[in-house]
């Protein structure tokens, strides 16, 4: 088995406000770990209703990303689950999240509470 392209973790924290279940993401997201990423997150919020994706550490993050993103933004528009993103101002994620317009879908917040 080959080595991923990009490395990221992804950290469970049953934190912030109301058991809103935080994943943090740090690294790179592109095809070579999309799949397992969308993974961890189902497992991370679990049968939680409410989570927050913190991208403030991810260098990097692909269509791929975006298309894992969509889908947890689609899971928010239809009431199942009440997603925001953590994005800095400055920061890739944010800059791909305004660009795909998820930002009209799912609140993003410059830091975590």
């Amino acid at each position: 088995m080959t080595d991923p392209l990009a490395r990221m973790t992804v950290s469970r924290d049953s934190v912030v406000d109301g058991g809103r279940v935080v994943v943090r993401l740090v690294g790179e997201i592109d095809m070579s770990n999309a799949t397992e990423l969308e993974r961890w997150i189902d497992d991370a919020i679990g049968g939680h209703h409410a989570a927050a994706v913190d991208l403030t550490a991810v260098q990097y993050m692909d269509s791929q990303c975006v298309r894992v993103l969509e889908r947890l933004a689609q899971r928010h528009s239809v009431g199942e689950l009440d997603l925001v993103m953590v994005a800095a101002p400055d920061s890739i994620a944010r800059d791909v999240i305004t660009l795909t317009q998820l930002h009209q879908v799912v609140p993003v917040l410059e830091r975590l509470p």
